[in-house]
């Protein structure tokens, strides 16, 4: 009788642990979908602080299985998800003034998602004829 008992817990013991936990959900799919809102840019040392609207479409990278990407006005940024929140690649944009002169900026920064709203944070910089002027940025967004 005891055989068959310790036969028995042995078999459901190895029934049990042959199963296969359920896949862990993709953490990124709650990110995926049409985004609006506003984006705010301040650089102190230029006076500068404008709002302006914004749009993304955010996608699964079909590269990386932590990544989104960010698709807005036919540029795309990357960004590594973490739970709910995600973390831009550094962007970098050059482009030239007009004069000859060219202007860098480059831009790191967070997002987080709770519910249909993403709250977004991060600094930029952007270099200009030789100097360097810090800011930031921040953006909510609502899934539309």
């Amino acid at each position: 009788m005891k055989k068959l008992l310790f036969i028995s817990i042995l078999a459901i013991f190895a029934v049990l642990s042959s199963c296969k936990k359920d896949e862990d959900v993709d953490a990124r799919l709650a990110f995926v979908g049409t985004w609006a809102g506003t984006q705010t840019l301040a650089i102190p040392s230029l006076t500068l602080s404008e709002t302006f609207d914004v749009n993304f479409a955010i996608s699964v990278s079909s590269d990386d299985s932590k990544k989104i990407l960010l698709t807005s006005d036919g540029e795309i940024l990357k960004a590594t998800v973490s739970g709910s929140t995600y973390t831009y690649d550094k962007y970098t944009y050059t482009t030239d003034d007009g004069s000859g002169n060219t202007m860098t900026v480059e831009m790191q920064g967070t997002g987080t998602i709770s519910g249909n709203k993403i709250n977004e944070t991060g600094t930029v910089r952007l270099y200009y004829m030789g100097a360097e002027f810090p800011g930031t940025w921040s953006s909510s967004l609502t899934k539309q």
